[in-house]
């Protein structure tokens, strides 16, 4: 089985040697990491002057977690010129940025905001949680606007893709007859068809099929696990059977943005399961609601 997400991202992490990084701050620089190496995104370090052997440690441990790539960048705020050139010279994503580090707000958001500016169709994320800097922050000075987005920590690591309008997700799956009884058994819907080998060769399938509902659950898994994620409600699912799925397909769950009212939460979605061969066995739409 497997679970694929369609945005490609860009972890930077802004490192400002002045600022002493508290373990808090540590311990979620490093789950970005480790969020950003599980889904295979590469991970950026800006390295300004001067750094002392605190974020030196730092530095080495967050090479040892997966971060490749150091851009040693100028005394100077925003850093967006360094990973500009990085991303032409190594190219890298730049559909989707998303910073973190121990550095002061103001440093953070001028290198948001450059990054804006350079990319103004991408989306760039702030990682609120994951920001060191002096004294308390006021993040609610932090600019909103269209593709540039504060955003409290990740509340699991299998949420991959952010919502917006036009995002893709999909879900893999490999149908086995442990499945179906599992499942007959979990809702007590044990037709014959399901289970019975000698009664589905009088079917017009010629053999046992897998529960309609069985196959259109795995859309719920793009939904709460990856497209938005955890914390996803569903508010409604309407679904059409348009073929039967056997044991041994490999079934597909995909689901598609088609409209997302971020102010009501509410998220309209196109929602479709396709077998190993691209016909098409189940269609359908969703509507769920979801908050950041």
């Amino acid at each position: 089985m497997s679970a694929v997400a369609c945005a490609s991202t860009l972890v930077l992490v802004d490192m400002q040697p002045r600022y002493q990084a508290s373990r808090s701050i540590v311990r979620q620089v490093e789950d970005e990491i480790d969020h950003a190496v599980e889904n295979g995104w590469p991970v950026v370090v800006l390295q300004y002057k001067n750094m002392g052997r605190t974020h030196k440690r730092l530095l080495d441990a967050l090479y040892r977690r997966g971060a490749r790539y150091v851009l040693r960048v100028k005394a100077r705020p925003d850093g967006s010129h360094h990973v500009a050139e990085a991303c032409k010279m190594h190219g890298f994503p730049t559909s989707r940025f998303r910073l973190c580090g121990v550095n002061a707000l103001a440093c953070v958001k001028q290198t948001a905001l450059g990054l804006h500016t350079r990319f103004p169709e991408s989306r760039v994320e702030v990682v609120k949680s994951a920001c060191n800097g002096p004294g308390v922050v006021d993040w609610s000075r932090f600019p909103s606007r269209k593709n540039l987005i504060l955003i409290s920590r990740r509340t699991s690591t299998m949420n991959c893709v952010p919502l917006e309008t036009g995002a893709t997700a999909s879900y893999s799956r490999t149908v086995t007859g442990e499945d179906i009884v599992a499942f007959a058994n979990v809702t007590g819907d044990k037709n014959p068809v399901h289970l019975d080998e000698e009664h589905a060769r009088q079917t017009p399938f010629k053999r046992r099929i897998a529960h309609g509902m069985l196959t259109g659950s795995y859309i719920s898994t793009v939904l709460g696990t990856i497209l938005p994620g955890p914390g996803t409600i569903y508010l409604e699912q309407n679904l059409k059977f348009r073929a039967p799925v056997f044991i041994g397909d490999t079934i597909t769950a995909r689901v598609t943005v088609e409209s997302y009212d971020e102010a009501k939460g509410i998220a309209v979605l196109k929602t479709d399961c396709v077998n190993q061969d691209g016909k098409v066995v189940i269609e359908g739409s969703a509507k769920i609601l979801y908050r950041r």
